[in-house]
């Protein structure tokens, strides 16, 4: 069994939604991934291939909906 911190991607356009919610989750232990737009977002799935992904459906460059 793995031992690694659950990954978890957070992605919103708002830098204070952004920070509140990196905050909250990474003092739960887990590991904490941010991106503030939607091509942001895409790069680090494909990078760091997060375990769970917060996805804020109205952001620039690349909307949720894609």
């Amino acid at each position: 069994m793995s031992t690694h911190p659950i990954k978890i991607l957070i992605a919103d356009d708002e830098d204070v939604v952004l920070e509140i919610m990196a905050r909250k989750i990474a003092s739960q232990d887990y590991e904490v991934i941010t991106a503030k737009d939607g091509q942001e977002a895409w790069d680090k799935i494909v990078r760091d291939v997060p375990d769970i992904i917060i996805l804020d459906l109205n952001m620039p460059k690349m909307d949720g909906w894609c």
